[in-house]
């Protein structure tokens, strides 16, 4: 993640409850699909997971109104 504060948050998150940043964020970074190919039409699992304790923090570092 990018954000400072984010970043600063996520760390004394996890020393507080005393897990690992991989136990409450995965970022799973895959393969492209492309329409085009008959053969393969796998889809390869990708994105960014949050504990739920997270979730609006991070919408808020997207967009301040995710937080209202």
């Amino acid at each position: 993640m990018k954000s400072k504060y984010f970043n600063k948050y996520l760390d004394e998150y996890c020393t507080y409850h005393q897990v690992e940043r991989d136990d409450v964020i995965k970022i799973e970074k895959g393969g492209s699909f492309s329409k085009s190919d008959q053969t393969n039409r796998s889809i390869t699992k990708q994105g960014t997971y949050f504990h739920p304790d997270l979730v609006v923090l991070f919408t808020r570092w997207i967009k301040p109104a995710f937080g209202v």
